[in-house]
């Protein structure tokens, strides 16, 4: 069973929509192909890929190390971070955890919800969840914007237990409504004016 999951953030007014020559309007957030970080190390592909987890997300499962076994008991921050314009970004994700999600932030603020509805279904690790959020991003803002997963690694018996994250998604940008109505009617008005100027002269 996925489950389907949406929610509105605002992380901060819009205050404008300037530019940047080294940001961008979309980002592409697959694991595996995005440089991701596990606890500011840098996150490697697992191979082989346990069996409860091959029925998951159509990207590569990302670890501290190729052998996802690691001590239990505690918090994982998986973090990537972006270059982005400012503006008010739509975040469409599918991702998996082992063991659970127990948060997603964006610059530190949570966008997660309840930590509850992160839990596998059933216990079951490697099940796929659809998750959508907004967040809007300033022009106070400073690059690079982190977005960042918490997942908790249970205590297994044995002291150690599989942790993995695999997310495949992509941050855009949404138009601001009437944008382009106004581009087109400032277009216009300089139009008039310059027809006006050469009807003076």
């Amino acid at each position: 069973m996925v489950k389907k999951l949406s929610m509105l953030v605002v992380g901060a007014a819009v205050a404008g929509l300037g530019t940047s020559a080294m940001a961008a309007t979309s980002a592409v957030l697959d694991t595996g192909v995005a440089p991701w970080t596990v606890d500011g190390n840098p996150a490697v592909v697992v191979n082989p890929v346990p069996s409860a987890w091959t029925n998951a997300v159509a990207a590569d499962w990302i670890s501290v190390a190729e052998n996802p076994r690691q001590p239990g008991g505690v918090n994982y921050t998986f973090e990537l971070l972006l270059t982005l314009d400012p503006g008010s970004y739509l975040f469409d994700l599918t991702f998996s955890t082992d063991n659970r999600a127990v948060d997603i932030l964006i610059n530190g603020v949570s966008v997660g919800g309840n930590p509850n509805i992160f839990d596998p279904p059933q216990g079951i690790p490697g099940e796929p969840i659809d998750y959508e959020f907004t967040f809007d991003l300033d022009d106070t803002v400073t690059d690079p914007v982190s977005l960042t997963f918490v997942v908790y690694n249970e205590n297994a018996t044995s002291r150690t237990n599989p942790l993995g994250l695999v997310v495949a998604g992509t941050a855009t940008i949404v138009p601001v409504p009437g944008a382009g109505l106004m581009g087109l009617t400032a277009l216009g008005a300089m139009g008039l004016l310059a027809r006006r100027r050469r009807q003076v002269a």
